[in-house]
């Protein structure tokens, strides 16, 4: 989906789909924590969650900057 095409759903919608970001990212910082208190943590593994966090904070990101949730979304459009 478009960026813009965002700002086109619903405000619930939006909502939800933040949301589940916002869950994705707590959800692999969580893993990460839990791995790296192991005796022997997976790098490998650590690694892929961390680009899992990036991207997902990159997507909200986008998805915030496009969305009437955003306090500025008038005036970036």
């Amino acid at each position: 989906m478009a960026e813009n095409g965002f700002a086109t759903l619903p405000q619930n919608v939006q909502t939800m789909v933040i949301a589940g970001l916002d869950r994705e990212i707590a959800d692999r910082t969580s893993l990460i924590e839990r791995e790296k208190s192991t005796r022997h943590p997976d790098q490998n593994s650590i690694d892929w969650w961390e680009g899992d966090i990036v991207a997902s904070r990159n997507l909200r990101d986008r998805f915030l900057h496009f969305s009437s949730l955003s306090p500025n979304a008038s005036r970036d459009r």
